[in-house]
């Protein structure tokens, strides 16, 4: 009971300092102001009415002030500038509709992260305005702080009274509870003189429940012991007439293609012999026929006859060449069903394998089945230990009862003693809480002036921010037209490459009709050849000549366009990686400043604790983008001086935006490039008004003069 009192006075002491020295800097979090507010309910005083009063209309008008910075122009200019970048695309002209780039959702949820940072922070800034609502409340009402303690003080000596009413309570208590432990060391007696009668009688009962336990766990053993076995048996019987009926599945499957191969071969030599017999009947009819003839005649059907001769030849060498691959086919297929044998050999030992595995698992089982009936048989040993051991705790029990009646008593004496010095040091510390007091009034002020000029500071911090934002949503900007830029010359190397396949397939159909044109005229030649074997024909020679000509030309223009093809395929896989990293680069730098502003939010939030935080602002935001830019700056300058001509050509805009070049600065780079790229071009002067001819359009002209001369070669013949 004295505890309890003397923990109350602590908690009182402790909410009162709370009350007047705000521990957290930053301002109270949840927890404290909670406790706060039930300290004051419960003191009573009008204490909070006020306060609350002259806080919520302060708030009312400082939201009322900060309602415009929630939609700040950041937002709307950014929102109207995607919105006029989706327009435009839509917009450029009503017949050719271009689709959104592939990157379109992903630069729209770019956006909304920066437009969830921007609106952070000025959650970060409205938080800010409260804590210095909450400081500067807590200065109007110090007076009346000092008021509620000196009511504290008095509820304080209230307490005191009442903890010295409890200490006269105690005492009739333990009065009390003197005479109860006289009836409880009656009682203890009693029990003593039951639990020596039913000494006999508590073995005996639990001895019998232990051997009914171990004779049906004995029967479960038995009944699994069979189970087991019979188990064991289906599963072999069930393998046996498996194996059995496969086995004859195979004969029958065996002797049916034998059977089938044999009738094919019957087949195919009784239609071979017919054959046979039918070609000889129809040469001795032809030479019956060629005995009527003269001499010419004779020689003409002679020849004739020769050719047929030879033509069957062919196709006898043909047939042979057919048999033999049908019986290295034939031979295969043994081949395979030998493997089939042997894998279904190997299948029958992992089949036995498994089995043996089976029989090994079942006698471990019995192996364990036994071992548990031991187990149960040391079991029972040990509840019988169990009992004698249960018999003496019970002895020893009693004797510690009696101890600790005796214990109990004097605690409560001693317990009488400390709520006494409790009363005593209670006294002491209220005296020192009074003198603590007037110390924290005079560090609350010099904390009141650190705190509005670090609330300054951090204003200025955010107001940066803001401006740094607005830069980056400009940059943004600058990067979607450089994105819409490349789609579009993207889209024109895509139509240069279809036209260049279209043109490829109309070479690719030449070239076939010239090379069935060529095999027509070969076989007309080795019918003359055939029919007059001592004239050369010299005109077929010289247009053969002249079509293989035309072929190897044919298929020098078709490499040369595949090169070509190769190449607009290539450049477009370029720029693509180009756009990617560009894309990267933007997201990494977004991703940055975001977490630049939500650093200044967090330090913005926890001030003051540490010396060490107190680093200006200024400072952090301009370290952060100086290192951002020199970073980025670093690694688009190393591409551009390590990448291709072509991929330099799409890193000119990323160095000009961090270099700040202008227009006719970033005019002359891009000509030395096409110059360095070209093959005849001039030296470009460095005069700031040259216009620019794109590469991708002197490559178009290149190919337009190199496919015309080929063709004004070429196409005559």
């Amino acid at each position: 009971m004295f505890a309890k009192l003397k923990k109350k006075i602590e908690e009182e002491n402790q909410t009162e300092i709370n009350i007047g020295i705000p521990t957290d800097l930053s301002g109270p979090t949840p927890t404290h102001t909670g406790r706060g507010t039930s300290d004051n309910s419960a003191s009573g005083t009008p204490i909070r009415s006020t306060y609350s009063e002259t806080s919520d209309s302060d708030k009312e008008q400082r939201l009322k002030k900060k309602s415009p910075s929630v939609d700040s122009p950041t937002a709307s200019c950014t929102y109207t500038s995607f919105s006029t970048c989706e327009t435009r695309s839509t917009g450029d002209g009503p017949t050719k509709r271009s689709e959104p780039p592939p990157n379109y959702q992903e630069l729209y949820r770019r956006l909304q992260q920066v437009q969830k940072a921007k609106e952070d922070a000025e959650a970060g800034l409205l938080e800010a305005e409260k804590k210095i609502e909450r400081l500067a409340s807590r200065v109007e009402n110090r007076e009346e702080l000092e008021s509620f303690q000196s009511q504290e003080m008095a509820k304080i000596k209230h307490l005191l009274l009442c903890s010295q009413q409890d200490v006269r309570s105690m005492e009739d208590k333990l009065r009390q509870q003197e005479e109860e432990g006289c009836l409880l060391r009656e009682e203890i007696a009693h029990l003593q003189q039951e639990l020596r009668q039913g000494k006999q009688q508590v073995p005996r009962d639990y001895v019998a429940e232990l051997q009914a336990e171990k004779e049906a766990l004995i029967q479960e053993v038995d009944i699994l012991k069979k189970e087991a076995l019979q188990s064991a048996n289906r599963i072999g019987q069930l393998e046996c007439t498996l194996g059995n009926l496969t086995d004859e599945y195979d004969g029958l499957k065996h002797t049916h293609d034998v059977y089938k191969a044999k009738a094919a071969v019957l087949s195919e030599e009784t239609s071979s012999i017919v054959s046979h017999l039918n070609e000889k009947v129809k040469t001795l009819e032809k030479r019956l026929e060629d005995n009527c003839l003269t001499g010419d005649e004779q020689v003409l059907s002679l020849i004739e006859e020769r050719r047929c001769l030879e033509t069957k030849l062919d196709e006898a060498r043909q047939h042979l060449s057919e048999v033999k691959s049908s019986w290295s086919e034939k031979i295969n297929s043994l081949e395979a069903q030998i493997l089939n044998l042997n894998h279904k050999m190997a299948d029958d030992g992992q089949e036995c394998s498994r089995l043996e595995h089976a029989l090994a698992e079942a006698l471990q089982r019995i192996k364990e089945h036994e071992e548990t009936k031991w187990t149960m048989e040391e079991q029972l040993q040990e509840k019988e230990k169990q009992m004698i051991a249960l018999r003496q705790t019970k002895e020893e029990e009693l004797e510690r009862l009696q101890k600790g009646q005796s214990i109990h008593i004097e605690e409560l004496r001693s317990q009488l003693a400390e709520a006494k010095a409790d009363l005593a040091q209670a006294q002491r510390e209220r005296d020192r809480a009074v003198r603590e007091a007037d110390t924290v009034k005079a560090e609350l002020q010099k904390k009141e002036d650190k705190y509005t000029s670090r609330l300054q500071e951090l204003e200025s911090g955010l107001q940066r921010s803001r401006e740094e934002v607005s830069r980056l949503n400009a940059e943004k900007e600058c990067l979607l037209r450089d994105l819409q830029r490349h789609s579009s010359k993207a889209e024109e190397l895509q139509e240069a490459v279809t036209q260049q396949k279209a043109q490829y397939m109309a070479l690719s159909m030449e070239k076939e009709a010239i090379a069935h044109q060529l095999v027509e005229l070969q076989e007309e030649l080795l019918v003359t050849k055939a029919v007059h074997p001592g004239v050369e024909p010299s005109v077929s020679n010289a247009s053969a000549e002249e079509l293989q000509k035309k072929v190897l030309d044919l298929e020098g223009e078709m490499q040369e366009k595949i090169k070509v093809i190769r190449l607009q395929q290539q450049r477009i896989a370029d720029m693509k990686k180009t756009l990617q990293r560009e894309l990267k680069f933007q997201q990494a730098a977004e991703t940055g400043v975001a977490q630049a502003n939500n650093q200044v939010a967090d330090r913005a939030g926890p001030i003051g604790d540490s010396t060490s935080g107190e680093v200006s602002t200024n400072l952090v935001q301009r370290k952060l983008e100086n290192d951002i830019n020199f970073k980025y700056l670093k690694h688009v300058v190393f591409k551009f001086m390590t990448s291709t001509e072509y991929e330099a050509q799409h890193l000119i805009r990323a160095v000009s935006v961090l270099l700040h070049f202008t227009a006719d600065e970033e005019n002359i780079i891009r000509q030395h490039l096409d110059w360095k790229s070209s093959w005849f071009g001039m030296r470009p002067h460095h005069s700031l008004n040259q216009p620019y001819v794109p590469q991708q359009r002197r490559h178009q002209q290149r190919h337009a003069t190199a496919g015309s001369k080929s063709h004004s070669k070429h196409g005559p013949g």
